[in-house]
């Protein structure tokens, strides 16, 4: 049997909106150790799990603006905080064995 997973996928322009910080920023904080690494990387950056972000969060005492992730998810031709289109917000499915 086949277990399936939706998971939240984030670019940098939803963490910089979901951490309220600019992309800029979201680089910075990308080279603390305490960032988690990114589940894959494509030609345009690097790509995260929501829940990754979330247990950093946790860990790390900051604050997540999941109103602004929302508002930039629902319209992903919008610009995002840093002036980027944010069309790598999404959910993807992951099998699970």
């Amino acid at each position: 049997m086949v277990t399936i997973k939706a998971v939240r996928l984030l670019g940098a322009a939803e963490l910089g909106a979901l951490l309220g910080v600019s992309r800029a920023r979201v680089t910075q904080l990308m080279a603390k150790s305490w960032f988690p690494e990114p589940v894959a990387r494509l030609k345009l950056g690097g790509i995260w799990e929501l829940a990754d972000i979330e247990r950093m969060a946790a860990e790390t005492g900051r604050t997540l603006n999941y109103d602004a992730l929302a508002a930039l998810s629902a319209d992903p031709d919008s610009p995002s905080p840093g002036g980027v289109s944010s069309g790598t917000a999404g959910t993807a499915v992951q099998r699970e064995p």
